[in-house]
C-alpha cells in the first residue's frame, strides 16, 4: 500500500505505481465500500482499510492523478535522488 505524508504547498500530484489493484481500490471501489461500511460485496471487511482511510484523509486538498507504469520502467527512469523522486511525482 501507498505510505505518504502531505507536503506543505502540493496541490497537485502524480502517482505512479506498477499496482492496478492499488489504482482501483481508490479510484473506482473505495466510495462503495464506505457506503457499504467497509465490507466487500461477499460481506468480508475490506483489507487495507486504515491504509486507504490514511490516503484518503491526506488526500483531501490534493488533486490526484493516477498513473499505472511498469515497475522496469519506473525504476530506469528514477536515479536515486530523492529529489527526483519528487519531482516524478509532483506536477
Amino acid at each position: 500500500m501507498v505510505y505518504f505524508q502531505s507536503f506543505p504547498g502540493i496541490d497537485k500530484l502524480n502517482i505512479k505505481t506498477d499496482s492496478q489493484f492499488t489504482i482501483n481500490c481508490i479510484t473506482k471501489w473505495v466510495n462503495g465500500w464506505i457506503k457499504n461500511n467497509w465490507k466487500l460485496k461477499s460481506g468480508e471487511l475490506v483489507k487495507n482499510k486504515d491504509d486507504l482511510e490514511k490516503l484518503i484523509a491526506v488526500s483531501k486538498n490534493v488533486l490526484i492523478k493516477w498513473v499505472s507504469v511498469s515497475i522496469r520502467k519506473w525504476y530506469f527512469s528514477c536515479t536515486g535522488n530523492f529529489a527526483n523522486l519528487i519531482q516524478l511525482y509532483q506536477t
